[in-house]
């Protein structure tokens, strides 16, 4: 069997793109960009592991809210269902994303479809690595 020579260029780019979401926000290691960063933390939270996603917050906000805190917050929220990044701008240790966002439906929110957002994130490199700025 052969592969054409843009389908293995393309898996090879989709490969290497996983393996930079895989790195994101990870503990004891710094991710390899703000994008990855962003991958991690609306994958985290799109698949519910909200323990996870805390961990691409900033410092500043973990030193506020605690990770049972913010687990308990997050699992009586809309859940995402997907997430679509628009833009993203890095400038030295910071970074400014547009994402696409795309919530289910929620009982608690009184609503029975989803419902789509597009959220501005900024991100700053901290001595762990990339983290999700809340302000």
């Amino acid at each position: 069997m052969t592969t054409h020579p843009r389908f293995a260029v393309a898996l090879g780019a989709a490969a290497l793109f996983v393996l930079a979401l895989l790195a994101g926000c990870r503990r004891g290691g710094e991710p390899a960009s703000a994008t990855a960063a962003l991958g991690r933390f609306f994958e985290t939270a799109r698949r519910h592991d909200y323990a996870a996603t805390y961990d691409c917050y900033d410092a500043a906000y973990q030193a506020k809210v605690t990770r049972d805190e913010f687990v308990r917050h997050r699992a009586e929220a809309s859940p995402l269902d997907s997430w679509r990044l628009l833009s993203l701008e890095e400038h030295g240790d910071r970074a400014h994303a547009i994402v696409a966002l795309v919530f289910g439906p929620s009982a608690r929110a009184g609503r029975a479809t989803q419902v789509s957002k597009t959220v501005e994130e900024e991100l700053v490199r901290e001595p762990g690595g990339w983290r999700i700025k809340v302000w």
